[in-house]
C-alpha cells in the first residue's frame, strides 16, 4: 500500500498547478486514497476471519471518501451477533491497524450500543451522518443499513441545528470569529472545510437531502451558486492535500503561504506580491464557504417560522427578521433594497433580513443597472444607514455579502479578500475595515470598559457620526494600488463626496482624515508626547478641535482593529495624553498652567513621607527637568518617591501592574553601560520592553528609568511573589561591577518569512544639544541589548528612549549625546553607528 500511496502523492505534487486551476480534480486523488485504505483494511479484516461476526464502517472524513495525507482514519467496527468467539482475532486486528502509519480512531459496538451513544453525544451522532460501509456480510447488510438509518431519529432537527450552531460558535472563538485571519487552519477556521461540512450535515439531517444539487429543487440556491460553492470546497481540499504533503500541517502559516504561492505559480507585481495574490483567491473562496454556511443555518431557522405580519408598505416581519413581500419587483424598484436595511437599523428587535428576502435581493442585483447604486439617491440611503440606531455592524456585513458595498463604493471591491503580508496586520483589509467601524459603533453605544469613558463621551459629541464611520470605511481603500495608500484613499473619498454632493467642509474633513490617519499613531509612538514641541508640531498639522476629535477617534479604533495584541493601556495613555495636551493647546489654555501642575505634583508626591525622607527625595526632584513631572502622573511620582526614600541612594525599584503590562521604575547610581545592563536583565527575566522613559539627573549622578514591560511567559498573571523576585534579581544584577556577556540567540524564524530592510538614521534636534536615533527593523531576541551595546562601544549616552513593538516589527527612538563631550556625536561616529545598526 505504501508504494501506491507514494505514487499517488507524487502524481498530486507533479500535477498540482493543473489541480489548482481545476480544483474538482482533487476528488479523484481523495477517492483513490480512501479506496487504497479500504482494500488494505478489508483484506486484513477478512484475513483475521472477522467477516462473519463484524462489519467495517468508515466515519467522518474517511466516510465521505475525503482522506488527506495527514487525515485520521475513523472506523466503527460493528458487532453483528450477540456472541462471538473472535475476541482475540479482533484484538490482533486492532493492533494491526496501528501498522498503517496513520492515526486510527476506532470503536467496537453493536447497533444497540451505537444507537445509545449517538442519542447523548453530538459528535458521535455527527460522525455517523458521514458513514460508509467498507464491509458487511450480505446476510447482515439489510439489518446494518436499517440500523444506521434509524440513527437519524436520535436528534430532533431543531435540537441538532441549535447544537451545531453552538458548537460552531465555540470553534469560531479560537479564530477571532472571522474567516479573514491571516494564518488560517484549512480544516477548522471559519470559511474553511469544517464550515462546508457543517452546512452539509444541516442539509442532510434537517432538510433531508441526499446531494448538494437537491438545494436547487428546494429553491434554496441556484445551480450556479451550488457549483460555485462546490468549487470553493474543492479549492480548500486541494490546498489541504498539498500542504499535508509538504508540511504535514493544516495551518497556512506565513511560511506555508509562501510555499503554496510558489506552487500555484503566482507572480509578484508592483502593487501586490505573489503571496498576497494567492491569499486573495483563498479569502474569496473562504468568504464563499462562510456565506453558504450562514445561509444554510438561516434558511432552516426561517423555515420554522410560519407567522408573518405586515410592516409598512412592501415589507413584513417574521419573528426577529424583516422580509420583503413576494409581490415586490426589486428590479423595477431597486430603491427598496437599501430601504429595507434602513428599516432594520431603526427596529431594535429585528436582526436582519430573512433568508428568502436575501435570495430575492441576490437574484435582482445582476438585473439592475449598476449606475443606480452609484447615484445620489442610493448614496444618500447608504449615508442614512450609517446613522442606524441598531444593528449597524450586521447591516454592513450583509451589504458586503450581497455585493452591495462594492456597487456603492467600487473601490471597496478591490480590497475584498486582500491580505497584508506584513508583521502586524492579522486581518484582510476589508475585515480590518469592518473591525474598525464595529469598534467605533461599540464605543458610541457604550459597550466599552471604564478606561474608555472619555472616548465614549467624545464620540457622542461628534457633530456627524457618519463622517467618522466613512473615514473608517475609506481609510485603507488605497491599499494594494501601489504608492501611498493614504494619499490614494484621500482621492477616493473626495471623489465619493463630490458624487453625493457633500458640503465643502465635510469633503475636506474626510479627505484630511484619510490622508492623515496614521499621523497621530506615529507621533505618539515615536516622540515624547509630554514635550511641548511635540504638541506644537502636532497641532500645526491638526489645526482645529473638530479635526482633533475625529482623528483621535479614528486612530484609537484603527489600532484596536488591526491586531488584538497591539492595543494596551500604555499605548492608550500615550494617545490620550497627546489628545488632551493638543486640546489644551488648541483651546489656548492659559500659559503657566503646566508650571502649577509640576509644583503641585512635586509637593503631593512627597506628602506621605517623613520629614527626613522628604528632604532626600526633594534633593533628587530638584535635579530633574519640569518635563519629568509633566509626563508622570501623581500616583507614579508617589511610587517613585517611596522607592527613593528607602533607597539610601542605592539601587531601588518600584513595580506596578497595569492590566497585562508591568511598569518598572528603576532608581540607580548612573554609570556608563547602565542601559545595556538594564536591557540585559530585563531580557533574561523574559520581560519584553514595550516602552521606556530614560532620564538622568542634571548632576549626572543618578538614573531615573521607567520601563513598560510585558512578561513573555506569564503575561498579566504575575503574583506578588513573582514581582518581589523580579525586583531582587534586577537589583542584584545592576549591583554587579560588570554585566554578563550577551548570549547568542538564534534569530526568530519569521526573519526568513518577512523581508524588511532595516532603517537607521540619526537626525539633529532643534531644541536640544542632542540627536535622535531612529531604528526600524524586524524583532529579534536581545535586540535592545544589542543596540545598547553599540551605543556603549562608541561612548554614546542615552538621554531618553521610546521602544515600540508592532507584531514582528520594531520601531525604536533614542535621544542620545556624546558621553564625554555632552554634545552631539561627530559625523564620523554617526556614520559608523548607523552602519552597525543596519546590520542588526
Amino acid at each position: 500500500m505504501s508504494s501506491n500511496l507514494e505514487t499517488l502523492n507524487k502524481s498530486f505534487e507533479k500535477n498540482f498547478y493543473s489541480i489548482f486551476q481545476k480544483p474538482e480534480l482533487v476528488k479523484s486523488y481523495l477517492n483513490e486514497r480512501s479506496e487504497e485504505f479500504d482494500r488494505t483494511i478489508k483484506e486484513a479484516f477478512l484475513k483475521f476471519q472477522l467477516g462473519d461476526h463484524f462489519a467495517l464502517v468508515a466515519l467522518g472524513g474517511y466516510g465521505r471518501n475525503e482522506l488527506f495525507p495527514s487525515s485520521d482514519i475513523d472506523l466503527s467496527i460493528v458487532q453483528l451477533t450477540n456472541q462471538t468467539n473472535k475476541i482475540e482475532e479482533l484484538k490482533d486486528f486492532i493492533a494491526w491497524l496501528w501498522t498503517l502509519k496513520v492515526k486510527v480512531g476506532h470503536s467496537v459496538r453493536s447497533i444497540k450500543d451505537i444507537d445509545k451513544v449517538t442519542k447523548s453525544d453530538l459528535k458521535e451522532f455527527t460522525s455517523y451522518l458521514s458513514h460508509r460501509v467498507i464491509f458487511c456480510p450480505s446476510s447482515h447488510s439489510k439489518t446494518l443499513s436499517i440500523g444506521l438509518q434509524k440513527l437519524s431519529k436520535n436528534w430532533i432537527k431543531t435540537k441538532f441545528s441549535k447544537a451545531k450552531k453552538l458548537e460552531q460558535i465555540e470553534r469560531f472563538k479560537s479564530y477571532n470569529s472571522t474567516e479573514f485571519n491571516l494564518e488560517p487552519d484549512l480544516k477548522e477556521s471559519p470559511g474553511c472545510l469544517r464550515d462546508f461540512q457543517t452546512a452539509l450535515w444541516i442539509l442532510e439531517h434537517c432538510f433531508e437531502i441526499n446531494t448538494l444539487l437537491d438545494c436547487v429543487s428546494l429553491d434554496l440556491f441556484s445551480r450556479k451558486e451550488i457549483l460555485n460553492v462546490q468549487k470553493s470546497y474543492n479549492h480548500m481540499q486541494s490546498l489541504r492535500f498539498i500542504l499535508n504533503l509538504n508540511a504535514a500541517s493544516n495551518r497556512m502559516s506565513f511560511e506555508n503561504q509562501l510555499l503554496l504561492a510558489k506552487k500555484s505559480r503566482f507572480k509578484s507585481s508592483k502593487s501586490s506580491s505573489d503571496v498576497e495574490k494567492f491569499m486573495r483567491v483563498f479569502f474569496q473562496h473562504a468568504a464563499n464557504l462562510s456565506d453558504f454556511n450562514e445561509m444554510i443555518f438561516q434558511a432552516y431557522e426561517d423555515r420554522l417560522i410560519f407567522l408573518k405580519r405586515s410592516y409598512a408598505k412592501n415589507y413584513y416581519i417574521s419573528k426577529d427578521r424583516l422580509g420583503i413581500q413576494a409581490s415586490v419587483n426589486l428590479v423595477k424598484k431597486p430603491e427598496l433594497i437599501l430601504e429595507s436595511f434602513l428599516h432594520i437599523g431603526r427596529l431594535k428587535k429585528i436582526n436582519g433580513l430573512d433568508f428568502y428576502s436575501m435570495r430575492k435581493i441576490k437574484e435582482a442585483i445582476p438585473k439592475i443597472n449598476p449606475s443606480f447604486f452609484m447615484g445620489v439617491h442610493a448614496g444618500n440611503q447608504f449615508i442614512e444607514i450609517l446613522k442606524a440606531e441598531t444593528s449597524l455592524s450586521t447591516i454592513l456585513k450583509k451589504l458586503k455579502q450581497l455585493g452591495l458595498m462594492r456597487l456603492i463604493i467600487p473601490e471597496f471591491g478591490e480590497i475584498e479578500g486582500q491580505m497584508q503580508f506584513d508583521m502586524f496586520h492579522v486581518y484582510t483589509v476589508d475585515e480590518h475595515t469592518f473591525k474598525v467601524v464595529r469598534n467605533m459603533r461599540q464605543m458610541q453605544i457604550g459597550k466599552v470598559d471604564t478606561s474608555m469613558s472619555i472616548e465614549h463621551e467624545l464620540i457622542n459629541k461628534l457633530p456627524k457620526i457618519e463622517l467618522l464611520y466613512l473615514a473608517g470605511i475609506f481609510h485603507d481603500l488605497g491599499k494594494g494600488k501601489g504608492g501611498d495608500h493614504s494619499e490614494i484613499g484621500s482621492t477616493i473619498v473626495t471623489k465619493f463626496c463630490k458624487r453625493l454632493n457633500f458640503s465643502i467642509n465635510d469633503t475636506e474633513l474626510l479627505g484630511w482624515l484619510v490622508t492623515n490617519h496614521l499621523v497621530m499613531s506615529s507621533i505618539s509612538q515615536k516622540t515624547d508626547v509630554h514635550d511641548p514641541q511635540t504638541i506644537i508640531n502636532f497641532t500645526t498639522i491638526v489645526s482645529s478641535l473638530e479635526k482633533l476629535n475625529y482623528i483621535y477617534m479614528l486612530t484609537v479604533n484603527d489600532i484596536m482593529g488591526t491586531n488584538p495584541t497591539l492595543w494596551n493601556s500604555w499605548k492608550h495613555d500615550l494617545l490620550k495624553q497627546l489628545f488632551l495636551s493638543s486640546r489644551k493647546k488648541l483651546n489656548l489654555d492659559e500659559p503657566g498652567t503646566n508650571t502649577f501642575v509640576v509644583k503641585e505634583r512635586k509637593a503631593l508626591s512627597i506628602e506621605p513621607l517623613e520629614k527626613t525622607n522628604r528632604e532626600l527625595v526633594l534633593s533628587i526632584w530638584d535635579q530633574l527637568p519640569e518635563t519629568y513631572f509633566a509626563k508622570h502622573q501623581l500616583e507614579q511620582l508617589q511610587n517613585q518617591a517611596d522607592a527613593l526614600a528607602n533607597s539610601q541612594l542605592k539601587t531601588a525599584i518600584s513595580l506596578t501592574k497595569r492590566k497585562n503590562l508591568i511598569e518598572i521604575f528603576i532608581f540607580t547610581p548612573n554609570h556608563p553601560g547602565l542601559f545595556l545592563k538594564t536591557a540585559s536583565i530585563l531580557e533574561r527575566l523574559s520581560l519584553e520592553t514595550i516602552d521606556a522613559n530614560i532620564h538622568t539627573t542634571n548632576d549626572d549622578k543618578f538614573a531615573m528609568n521607567t520601563f513598560i514591560c510585558k512578561h513573555k511567559v506569564l503575561g498579566g498573571n504575575l503574583n506578588q511573589r513573582d514581582q518581589v523576585e523580579i525586583k531582587k534579581k534586577i537589583i542584584a544584577y545592576l549591583s554587579l561591577s560588570e554585566s554578563i556577556p550577551l548570549t547568542k540567540n538564534q534569530k526568530v524564524s519569521r526573519k526568513k518569512v518577512f523581508q524588511y530592510t532595516t532603517r537607521a538614521e540619526i537626525t539633529s534636534l532643534a531644541t536640544q544639544n542632542a540627536q535622535l536615533v531612529t531604528l526600524e527593523t524586524l524583532d529579534q531576541p536581545a535586540l535592545l541589548s544589542k543596540v545598547a551595546n553599540i551605543f556603549l562601544e562608541h561612548g554614546i549616552s542615552i538621554f531618553s528612549a521610546r521602544i515600540t513593538t508592532l507584531g514582528e516589527k520594531v520601531e525604536d527612538n533614542f535621544i542620545v549625546m556624546d558621553e564625554k563631550k555632552k554634545t552631539k556625536i561627530s559625523e564620523s561616529k554617526k556614520n559608523l553607528v548607523i552602519k552597525k545598526l543596519k546590520k542588526l
